[in-house]
């Protein structure tokens, strides 16, 4: 049938006699007319041959149309790969793809206007002052306080600026409040708070508690007294602000905060106790206590007993160093760090006559304390109950996580000056003066160039130390 089909198509090729010419010409041989209408040819087609057709004069439609789409797509990738060109060469500029540079300091922006900013759940947004300044280029030019707090997270207090980094010092902000011009008094909480105090009267203290994105202050009438504050927290949310006479005279002020630094009750009279061979002044809190103690006058024997205050100086309680073999009666004693988990006892370390240091647990009688762990070095950065690090020399520092039943040592081979501080067992900074104008040695940290204070970081308990470039 196939075969059929094919010798009848070819009769579609094949040229149709021309018989109305020949009719015409036999015709006039017998003197007729010509006929009116003419006769038209019609061609035999097999089965199928129109839609042959059909499909045939479609072909050259269908080519059109793809080259058409085919012309299109290539006017449109043209197109693309000449904008990219133009936006790579610098033609044109796209700021919201163009990446900042290697060494630009993130700033924290606010993510809503001033107006409607909000803190943490537990402050008023009403009372939030939003910022979100630049990193300034002197990072710790007039340093005044400085703090890591977590194996990221550390702040730099100078005296016009708040620096934090959340990764270990790459990168810095500015979040200093607009408000407190001066950051002579700060308190550095935790991660994401601390307290800013102005050190003016009447007292201005501000506080954050998301990093510096936002802040509270509050003003503080002080009267006449012009030292401080001395700031106690225990708590993000609680804590005391302590402001005295310099001098050493006249009752000490104390403020106290519930919610964050939005609102401070007080002042409350507070004083130091007297001790003989004492300054009877203010020292710097240990985990969250204010203290005294005495000192050791010649030929005198020691005052065995110091006192700890939870509230800002408003009120003290007596207790007495531990006496026995390690802790002799009249001999020099000295605290070291304190701290207090949630709920459970104080846990303090002493020093005895420049000695190594023990650690011991406060019971239920102020005059007795329970030993917990002697230290194979004189200090110890107490992290909590059971978490401690000890400087035994100034290149060795040891490590605890289980209240000193296993050490973990490590060793730098350059000595330190100055203590570096811990945040955990690994992650440690600290800080090294650098003039080479001075006439005190240079540390060996130093390269011998640098006229400024170095940062130095180290991630693996003390035995590598970097220097954060700022």
């Amino acid at each position: 049938m196939d075969d059929l089909r094919r010798r009848f198509a070819t009769l579609d090729r094949v040229p149709a006699p021309d018989l109305w010419n020949e009719i015409e010409r036999r015709l006039e041989g017998f003197g007729s007319t010509t006929p009116a209408g003419r006769l038209v040819a019609v061609k035999p087609e097999w089965r199928g041959a129109r839609a042959e057709r059909s499909r045939r004069a479609s072909t050259p439609i269908r080519s059109r149309r793809r080259i058409a789409l085919l012309a299109a797509a290539i006017v449109i990738a043209i197109a693309l790969v000449g904008g990219a060109l133009a936006v790579g060469s610098g033609l044109v500029r796209l700021p919201s793809v163009v990446p900042p540079a290697l060494d630009a300091t993130p700033a924290i922006t606010p993510t809503t206007s001033p107006a409607e900013a909000t803190p943490s759940p537990s402050v008023p947004a009403s009372s939030a002052i939003p910022v979100g300044l630049p990193a300034s280029p002197d990072l710790i030019t007039g340093l005044r306080d400085w703090r890591l707090v977590s194996d990221a997270v550390g702040w730099v207090a100078t005296s016009s600026a708040v620096h934090r980094t959340t990764d270990r010092g790459l990168t810095w902000t500015d979040v200093r409040a607009r408000q407190v011009t001066s950051s002579s008094i700060t308190a550095f909480v935790d991660a994401d708070t601390m307290y800013l105090a102005s050190g003016t009267s009447p007292a201005t203290i501000a506080a954050t508690h998301d990093g510096g994105v936002s802040w509270v202050e509050a003003t503080l009438e002080v009267g006449a007294v012009s030292g401080g504050p001395v700031f106690t927290f225990r708590a993000p949310m609680r804590g005391f602000a302590t402001f005295y006479d310099p001098d050493g005279t006249g009752p000490l002020r104390v403020f106290a905060t519930t919610d964050g630094g939005i609102t401070w009750t007080g002042p409350t009279d507070g004083s130091v106790p007297h001790m003989a061979a004492s300054f009877d002044k203010l020292s710097d809190p240990l985990g969250g206590f204010l203290w005294q103690r005495a000192g050791k006058l010649d030929n005198k024997p020691f005052d065995n007993r110091f006192f700890l205050s939870a509230d800002g100086a408003a009120s003290w309680t007596e207790y007495r160093f531990p006496t026995g073999p390690l802790a002799p009666k009249d001999t020099l004693k000295e605290i070291v760090d304190i701290v207090q988990d949630d709920g459970g006892p104080i846990t303090m370390a002493i020093m005895v006559n420049g000695g190594d240091g023990a650690v011991y647990e406060a019971t239920a009688d102020p005059a007795t304390w329970r030993l917990v762990r002697t230290l194979p070095g004189p200090d110890v950065q107490m992290l909590s109950s059971t978490t401690w690090v000890v400087v035994s020399t100034h290149a060795e520092f040891r490590s605890t996580v289980d209240a000193g039943e296993h050490w973990r040592i490590r060793s730098t081979s350059t000595p330190f000056r100055e203590l570096p501080r811990f945040a955990t067992p690994d992650d440690g900074w600290a800080i090294v003066g650098c003039n080479p104008d001075s006439s005190l040695p240079q540390d060996r940290h130093c390269d011998g160039t640098t006229k400024e204070t170095m940062l130095l970081i180290t991630s693996d308990g003390g035995a590598t130390w970097t220097r954060i470039v700022h």
